[in-house]
C-alpha cells in the first residue's frame, strides 16, 4: 500500500470574480517541519490573492462540513480570517508591480 502523501495547495487569482473559484495558477508542495514553501514565477504586475490549505487526505479538495465550513487548515493572503463566510477579494488581495517580488507568511 503507497503511503498518502499530504499536500500543502496553493491557489493564485487575478480577480474577485475568479476568487475562490478558478485560480490562474495552482501550485503544490510537501509540508515538512510544519512549513510549506512555494513560488510562482513569471507573474506580470496585477493585482492578486492567494488562498491556501493543508490537503490532509490528498483529495485535492477543501473539505468542508455541510458545504460551509472547511475542517481542513486553510488560509489567505494577508492572513485574512473568515468570519461569517469565506474570506473576501477585497482583504486579501495585494499588488504586484515593478516587478517586485511579494513574500507573505500565511497562518493556517
Amino acid at each position: 500500500m503507497t503511503p498518502i502523501k499530504v499536500l500543502f495547495l496553493v491557489s493564485l487569482f487575478d480577480n474577485k470574480e475568479s476568487f475562490l473559484n478558478e485560480p490562474k495558477k495552482l501550485i503544490s508542495s510537501a509540508i515538512s517541519n510544519k512549513k510549506a514553501n512555494v513560488t510562482f514565477i513569471n507573474i506580470p504586475d496585477g493585482v492578486y490573492a492567494i488562498s491556501c490549505y493543508h490537503d490532509e487526505d490528498s483529495n485535492g479538495e477543501l473539505n468542508m462540513i455541510l458545504g460551509l465550513f472547511p475542517i481542513e487548515d486553510y488560509g489567505t493572503s494577508n492572513n485574512v480570517p473568515a468570519l461569517f463566510g469565506p474570506p473576501k477579494w477585497q482583504d486579501a488581495k495585494f499588488e504586484v508591480k515593478n516587478g517586485e517580488n511579494a513574500n507573505f507568511d500565511i497562518r493556517l
